[in-house]
């Protein structure tokens, strides 16, 4: 059922390749959106990674929430450390699928006919970073409400939320194609990427830390947003340059 599925999905990547035949040339853009497309119907199927997230992460609150006792005498540094660490392994629990699949299901030889290296890479980024983004809009006021979290800054805690995810999402897209390329295990997935965004968990637990604040000194918390935007146009170059090499070896 699932390699049926993936076959689909491929079929609706792979169509235009017709047209292309007939002389007509789809852009990386479209392409792009047809790969994006592709995947968020497929998982809107099988709701495979989804699940994974919630299920993980939920519980996980839930129990750091128990242990905490509402979190009212933990101090901002604690509440901030907590918060990544539920993001960095809900969103490492379920992201890696995106290559692992086409893998799996022997599909991505039909996706490297059909489309170009760099519409692959936006299309997964886009896909990785949608659903990272639905993770921290889920898991971010149910950790406010169960920890109860003081939100002194709520402008800079939503950058912080968001340079972070992005950061999450770029590094877990190259890292998963890495792993699937390679034949690794998926178990491999969080031990990479773990060295990888330790520097950028860093800065986003800080950032974090400073918002819970009243105190906390603007021009540090600035820094650290503009060192998170940093860190993710880093990966976002590393990821374009290196991902053709990756993607199409044999």
């Amino acid at each position: 059922m699932g390699r049926s599925n993936a076959f689909i999905g491929v079929d609706m990547v792979a169509q235009p390749n017709s047209s292309q035949q007939n002389g007509t040339t789809l852009s990386i853009i479209h392409q792009t959106l047809l790969i994006l497309r592709k995947d968020i119907l497929l998982e809107l199927r099988n709701r495979a990674a989804i699940q994974a997230i919630l299920l993980f992460s939920i519980t996980t609150l839930i129990v750091v929430g128990f242990s905490a006792g509402g979190g009212a005498n933990l101090p901002p540094d604690t509440l901030a450390s907590l918060l990544w660490i539920i993001l960095f392994f809900s969103a490492f629990s379920g992201l890696s699928h995106v290559f692992i699949r086409e893998e799996e299901s022997n599909t991505a030889i039909a996706l490297r006919l059909t489309s170009e290296a760099n519409a692959v890479l936006w299309g997964k980024l886009l896909f990785n970073t949608l659903l990272t983004f639905v993770i921290i809009i889920i898991i971010a006021p149910l950790y406010f409400i169960i920890l109860n979290a003081p939100i002194v800054q709520p402008g800079k805690l939503v950058l912080s939320l968001f340079t972070g995810g992005i950061g999450l999402s770029v590094s877990a897209t190259i890292i998963a194609v890495i792993i699937a390329r390679s034949h690794g295990k998926p178990a491999l997935f969080g031990a990479i990427g773990f060295p990888i965004l330790l520097p950028m968990l860093f800065i986003a637990v800080d950032a974090t830390r400073l918002t819970f604040q009243s105190y906390s000194n603007i021009n540090v918390l600035n820094r650290d947003i503009l060192g998170l935007a940093s860190f993710d146009v880093l990966m976002i170059v590393t990821a374009g340059l290196l991902f053709p090499y990756v993607w199409e070896s044999e």
